[in-house]
């Protein structure tokens, strides 16, 4: 039975020998080089990012859309109650704004680490946005309800 790795006593840290091909040792030492890291820095980097957990990515992704929800819910809150207050970007810009905001404040949205997880880019809450502009629109007088079409 092989024995435990032996712990550094100055680094606190554990020792651990790789055997890796030629060409991935190079590349290690390349980019750990060209990357400001040392190669023990880089790989540990490497393990924290590919040990990434299903609550770690869903934290994250849940604040992120959380922000963007809010964004959108608080704008379609200033349209009906303070029209005069209310964004006057087309939707397109006042998204783009809202997931620029959100990347700021939580980082970009982290891309999926599992395989069978996808996001198909769903609309949905772009349509219901719609959906609750119409409705203020009508409200308004701006568009016929439905009530008065025939």
């Amino acid at each position: 039975m092989p024995a435990a790795p032996k712990r550094s006593r100055k680094l606190n840290k554990d020792r651990v020998h790789l055997r890796l091909s030629q060409e991935s040792g190079n590349f290690l030492r390349k980019y750990a080089e060209k990357s400001g890291l040392t190669t023990s820095e880089l790989a540990e980097m490497i393990i924290n990012e590919y040990r990434a957990t299903a609550e770690n990515y869903f934290t994250k992704s849940a604040a992120y859309f959380g922000f963007v929800s809010c964004s959108l819910s608080l704008m379609i809150a200033s349209k009906l109650f303070e029209p005069d207050r209310a964004p006057m970007a087309d939707l397109g810009t006042i998204k783009d704004d809202i997931t620029k905001e959100a990347a700021r404040l939580f980082g970009e949205q982290p891309p999926s680490p599992f395989a069978d997880y996808s996001c198909t880019g769903d609309e949905r809450l772009w349509g219901l946005h719609e959906a609750f502009v119409a409705h203020w629109l009508r409200r308004q007088g701006h568009l016929p309800s439905i009530h008065d079409v025939k």
